[in-house]
């Protein structure tokens, strides 16, 4: 893979909008006037509103709706119709049917807090691990893993990654130091994959 610096962010700011398919998080309202954190996949046929607390699948063909209380998620990703989740607190890798089942939970000590996800064209599941400065590639299985880069390729505290499926692109966000300042950056690193 070779690597090129793709831009800066103010440090205060999170990178989830990347490549064509939509990946956003932003706060929503729960019934009880809480705050929880969402976060939103689409294929251009499903779209998926997740939280810590439930998930909802949108049909954009008929725009039918369901509830997926079992589905609980820090990010989420679609990819062939199966919904892809980190567990930031559990430190998992979830893979459910569009109906919410329960496919495979992957769990492994190079995954420590891990916040965005993705998948390539082939199925294969790239998490970014927070808290141990890594990108893993979780097998499309989910019984194996292999981390792919680390603090020793640049990997700061990431928060989001993307991969274009078609080119091979990946961009990975991570935070950056500069020469003489204390203050650290956001920033995002491209790959070709």
């Amino acid at each position: 893979m070779s690597k090129t610096d793709f831009l800066s962010l103010d440090d205060n700011l999170d990178l989830d909008i990347l490549f064509g398919e939509y990946t956003d998080t932003d706060p929503i309202v729960d019934s009880d006037d809480d705050f929880v954190l969402a976060t939103v996949a689409s294929d251009g046929q499903l779209l998926v509103v997740s939280s810590v607390k439930k998930s909802t699948i949108v049909n954009l063909n008929d725009m039918s709706q369901t509830i997926l209380e079992e589905v609980v998620a820090y990010r989420v990703a679609l990819f062939k119709g199966n919904i892809y989740s980190t567990d930031y607190s559990e430190n998992k890798v979830c893979c459910y049917k569009s109906s919410g089942e329960p496919l495979w939970t992957f769990q492994h000590d190079d995954i420590v807090n891990p916040r965005g996800i993705t998948l390539d064209k082939n199925g294969f599941v790239y998490v970014v691990s927070k808290s141990n400065n890594r990108v893993v590639v979780v097998s499309p299985d989910g019984k194996t893993c292999k981390t792919i880069l680390s603090e020793a390729d640049g990997i700061n505290t990431p928060k989001a990654i993307d991969i274009d499926r078609e080119t091979g692109i990946m961009i990975v966000s991570s935070k950056i130091r500069v020469d003489n300042d204390d203050r650290e950056y956001e920033t995002a690193f491209v790959y070709k994959i």
